[in-house]
């Protein structure tokens, strides 16, 4: 029987382990913590851009993955991304390999959960970028149920057997 790594073999890396964090130190193979970016979207590079693809193109550059593509050159590929979920989506050559090519370059590109932790970045955390607000409880009503008419009575040690009644 053959051994060896197959794509996605193996548990799923986990960015709070000791030993990723130790790995990340030395520059192996660390986690990117990808941000909401600031810029605003690099130019269509692909001739001239639809409504559409422009649309999505600046959408696309607003979203978290977006902060680690141009540190490893995607522009291109995300392009293409673009281009191939509106074929998908309202060409006429729909179909499921179309489908499968969309759903591969998400991941990829770091678009889909899966993908973005498989090219081992992370998602900003909302709860700390806001403050946290605390709510009051409302006031609590005295129990007034039968377990209230009994919750005061207390059998005595010498008389396990016999009811307080």
């Amino acid at each position: 029987m053959p051994r060896g790594g197959h794509s996605r073999s193996g548990p799923p890396p986990d960015p709070n382990s000791f030993r990723s964090a130790a790995q990340g130190a030395t520059g192996s193979s660390g986690w990117i913590r990808s941000s909401v970016p600031t810029d605003p979207a690099p130019a269509w590079p692909m001739g001239e851009a639809t409504e559409e693809e422009a649309a999505l193109w600046a959408d696309l550059w607003t979203r978290p993955p977006a902060s680690a593509w141009g540190r490893f050159h995607l522009t291109r590929d995300v392009a293409v991304y673009v281009r191939t979920l509106l074929a998908f989506e309202h060409g006429g050559h729909s179909n499921a390999a179309l489908g499968s090519l969309v759903q591969r370059l998400a991941d990829q590109l770091g678009l889909t959960v899966a993908g973005a932790h498989r090219n081992r970045w992370t998602y900003p955390d909302p709860a700390k970028d806001r403050p946290a607000t605390v709510t009051a409880l409302p006031s609590v009503r005295p129990r007034t149920g039968s377990r209230a008419k009994w919750a005061d009575k207390v059998i005595p040690a010498s008389q396990p057997d016999k009811p307080p009644f």
